[in-house]
């Protein structure tokens, strides 16, 4: 008797999810993407930078090039399919929809956002087995002290193609990415009044939402480029509270979880939809060897898959510190990160750039798809990679021991002492 495919459940059909679902393609693995939208394709005026670390997939998968036309076909089922309920049962495990429809397989895949119905299900099967493996303090991680507003905006003089423009302002920073047409990526990041733990969340009003983008209409971009520039040849935006978190628990059984459902940062370093194609490519190499496996072993599985979440929570935890600081630096969130921005970073440009290479380097790809040249040719390995210098460590050692001096100089000054 044959013995049927492995099949994976893939909930959301994310950035995360649709790549995992072209990496199983590939893998010759069977899979079926739940997707609680009706048009997976529309769009909310939103757009993505990708990063070496996503690119080099996207390359593997043979659609980097296709990027700037149609998408590529894929077996993609369940449109409009929200999915409610995860049943572990004898044969695998099931998906339930909010219709009533089952869908059976071996291994479910959270996809699904920040918001993620996945995570949810795993912490109450998880907490039902083995009762505060998943603690109170995990579930609200998740901590948004940022709020959003973004949209693509028509071509504006004076911002070309290949530029990178960072606007930073006391509690507020502007990115700008122009695009090969000249349509321009913006995102208007601000503090907000206070921080929301997931799932406590704020939805801003039409008329907040008009208000925060007429608030910085002034705000200077570049040059004589102002923000309301950018605002004006906006047709559509939209605004998203920006979580903060990177969770511990990323698999339980066969359930497990990828992208923003257990890894959310802010787009200050383009790092959160590069690291969801990255993670999704680890997970597929790890789904591969299961599938593959004559036996699926229980224990195996769960070594395996976690294995998968230890080693990119590794990776991670520097990301998430960087784009935690890069944030705070942008929107010059107290002295510190004001003089870091103004005295640091322009001098000590190269620290940056090698530390955030060294990081891009070392990140995953999928194991059982040649490399393109695209790709493959000029990387460097990670020992290959030129360090830090020591003069570079001792100017920021220095910096850093003067901006303590100054302000404990200040502090004392106003305190009588």
């Amino acid at each position: 008797m044959e013995k049927p495919r492995f099949k994976v459940i893939i909930i959301g059909g994310s950035i995360a999810g649709l790549t995992l679902a072209h990496c199983l393609e590939l893998a010759n693995v069977d899979f079926i993407v739940l997707e609680k939208h009706h048009d997976l394709l529309a769009t909310i005026g939103g757009s993505v930078g990708l990063m070496p670390n996503g690119y080099r997939i996207l390359d593997q998968l043979g659609i980097y090039h296709q990027l700037q036309g149609v998408a590529c076909p894929i077996r993609l089922s369940a449109l409009g399919a929200h999915s409610t309920a995860i049943d572990r049962n004898s044969d695998g495990v099931s998906v339930f929809t909010d219709s009533r429809t089952r869908f059976n397989g071996d291994l479910v895949v959270g996809a699904d956002g920040v918001h993620s119905v996945t995570r949810s299900q795993m912490w109450h099967v998880a907490n039902s087995v083995d009762a505060g493996l998943v603690t109170e303090k995990e579930m609200h991680v998740l901590r948004a002290e940022y709020v959003c507003l973004f949209g693509i905006s028509r071509p504006v003089d004076g911002i070309n193609p290949g530029d990178q423009i960072i606007s930073c302002y006391d509690n507020k920073s502007i990115l700008v990415f122009p695009s090969k047409d000249a349509s321009i990526g913006w995102a208007l990041i601000k503090k907000l009044d206070r921080g929301y733990i997931l799932p406590d969340s704020a939805l801003l009003s039409n008329a907040e939402v008009q208000t925060m983008g007429q608030a910085a209409a002034d705000l200077t971009i570049y040059r004589d480029v102002r923000f309301r520039d950018l605002w004006i040849r906006t047709p559509r935006y939209s605004t998203t509270l920006l979580q903060e978190g990177l969770l511990d628990t990323w698999h339980y059984g066969r359930i497990v979880c990828v992208g923003d459902s257990v890894s959310k940062m802010t787009p200050n370093i383009a790092q959160g939809a590069n690291t969801a194609i990255e993670g999704a490519a680890a997970l597929a190499n790890i789904v591969r060897k299961i599938s593959r496996m004559p036996e699926i072993s229980e224990d195996h599985m769960n070594n395996l898959l976690q294995g998968y979440a230890q080693n990119q929570r590794k990776r991670l935890r520097v990301l998430h510190a960087i784009s935690r600081s890069a944030t705070r630096t942008h929107t010059r969130r107290n002295w510190m990160t004001k003089f870091i921005g103004r005295y640091v970073y322009p001098y000590t440009p190269n620290a940056a750039s090698r530390t955030f290479g060294k990081i891009i380097v070392e990140a995953p790809f999928l194991d059982y798809v040649p490399l393109q040249a695209l790709c493959r040719d000029g990387w460097e390995t990670p020992s290959e990679s030129p360090g830090i210098t020591q003069i570079t460590i001792i100017c920021v050692v220095l910096i850093i021991i003067v901006a303590y001096a100054v302000s404990f100089s200040l502090r004392a000054r106003s305190s009588g002492i």
